[in-house]
């Protein structure tokens, strides 16, 4: 197939940090926390809660100003990608796909349906709430804002479904399917939820990505969104590409160190490889997960490695925390980023933290890696833009 690869031409991101991959980045650059006293309910623990967000400030469609809050995240997010892209309003069409990733869906919404189906009985269960409670909601609503009318898709699982998102997105445009494709991955803070993975024991107010006591992750939220398209068709319509996507994979398992071992190797014939990534944005988030992914990683990356994430900033949101890692990886590839020193997860120990944003040379390689509590795993790889990224690095996918 003949072509200049397949490219990131817009990133929106709604985080903790505030509305905005500007917000995002600011925190990035200045090692700031996102985390605080939840305000919504009584939590056990700090959380990455996103305050002060009014969905009209990003969409005008008031069709959504009542949809859970994961709909309303992912909607400003996608609106912001678009923006960014060069796709106004409403002009995705039929040549645009949609594939959303969602980890525990409107749980707030879901409640509240229940609860009174059960105490007041099934006319008073309010069709609104069952609505916006499923599933794929977030995906369909968006898609009807934005007048996307080629291929929708809902991905459900755990953090990698938010770089699975970018892997599906990639295959529809590299099949033909689509001329554009939208990843875009959401996650919602409820007090279920939180409740839930703190009686499992894997909430600790001292969670520490890649710390030595590995006892779990602070919550967090958000949403994050990239259009993918095919760099000649950038090109045709004047968007300037941010990154290339030289490759994207996931695996289940059996176990989550042969997961990560199988999409993270290089690959005989590949455009690129693990071991030549000048920068490694994990997912790590100072559960047990941490001391498999730092062994896995430490053996394929060489040491000095640039390694860092997220979570310890804005909590673990699940999906939607993998796909705005990768785009907080983007930031990296653009001219006058530079990748931050750092050494390969060797040892789990490892200390990450974002406020050694340099000036040096900019990154040419990131590696975005998501792994689950089920031995899930995935992995995308991105390039800088002028780097020549041919279809064969995708011939894998």
């Amino acid at each position: 197939m003949k072509g200049g690869g397949i490219v990131i031409t817009g990133r929106g991101v709604v985080s903790p940090a505030g509305a905005g991959k500007d917000g995002l980045r600011g925190l990035l650059r200045e090692g700031r926390r996102a985390l605080g006293e939840v305000e919504a309910f009584d939590a056990p623990c700090e959380a990455g809660e996103i305050k002060s967000f009014d969905l009209l400030d990003h969409v005008d469609d008031r069709r959504l100003r009542r949809a859970a809050p994961a709909t309303q995240y992912v909607a400003a997010a996608v609106a912001e990608a678009l923006g960014e892209a060069g796709i106004a309003g409403e002009a995705a069409g039929t040549g645009t796909g949609l594939v959303t990733a969602v980890t525990h869906g409107a749980v707030g919404f879901t409640c509240l349906f229940h609860r009174d189906l059960v105490i007041e009985g099934p006319l008073a269960a309010s069709p609104a709430l069952f609505s916006d409670s499923v599933l794929n909601a977030p995906a369909g609503n968006t898609a009807m804002a934005f007048a996307v009318r080629g291929p929708v898709h809902t991905i459900v699982g755990a953090a990698p479904a938010g770089l699975q998102a970018v892997e599906l997105a990639v295959r529809l445009v590299a099949s033909g399917r689509v001329e554009r494709c939208i990843a875009a991955a959401t996650e919602e803070l409820n007090e279920r939820v939180v409740e839930a993975y703190f009686r499992m024991g894997l909430i600790s107010p001292e969670a520490a990505p890649f710390g030595p006591a590995r006892k779990g992750f602070l919550p967090g939220e958000g949403a994050a969104a990239v259009v993918v398209e095919r760099m000649e068709a950038a090109a045709r319509r004047g968007a300037a590409p941010l990154a290339a996507v030289a490759s994207a994979a996931g695996d289940g398992g059996p176990s989550l160190e042969e997961a990560l071992g199988r999409i993270c190797a290089p690959a005989a014939g590949s455009a690129g490889t693990a071991a030549t990534a000048d920068l490694l944005v994990s997912g790590a988030n100072g559960g047990p997960a941490d001391a498999v992914e730092g062994r896995v990683m430490g053996a394929l990356l060489p040491e000095g490695t640039a390694v860092r994430g997220l979570k310890a900033l804005t909590g673990e949101a699940f999906c939607a925390s993998a796909l705005t890692s990768l785009v907080a990886a983007t930031f990296f590839l653009e001219e006058g980023e530079g990748a931050p020193s750092g050494a390969a997860p060797q040892d789990v120990s490892t200390e990450w933290s974002w406020a050694d944003f340099t000036a040096a040379a900019a990154a040419r390689e990131v590696l975005v890696t998501a792994t689950g509590l089920r031995g899930e795993a995935a992995a995308v790889r991105l390039a800088a833009t002028h780097i020549r990224i041919s279809m064969e690095g995708l011939a894998g996918l």
